[in-house]
């Protein structure tokens, strides 16, 4: 099973989560289940850009973590994961 598939529904978590902040604007679909939210104060000053991934790899995560995967045989397994979660102060 390609792994793209599941990119859909974490993709949908993380835009029902940027939705309830007070974003400028979202565009999504970008590249496949990409999301931006923009943020802008308005004000005159500098731009800060945060990036993250959303992939997983066909490996059966086997931490025992409250956070682990919960499909079978896929887990999340590289520092992507932390990036997402950083950036949405998860």
């Amino acid at each position: 099973m390609l792994l793209t598939r599941l990119k859909k529904s974490s993709a949908a978590s993380v835009l029902a989560y940027f939705k309830e902040l007070k974003y400028t604007s979202i565009e999504t679909q970008l590249g496949g289940h990409g999301i931006l939210v923009l943020f802008d104060s308005g004000k005159e000053g500098k731009t800060l850009l945060f990036r993250a991934e959303l992939d997983g790899l066909p490996i059966q995560e086997e931490t025992n973590l409250s956070y682990q995967s919960t499909i079978t045989g896929k887990g999340h397994q590289c520092g992507h994961d932390e990036h997402l979660t950083m950036s949405s102060d998860g």
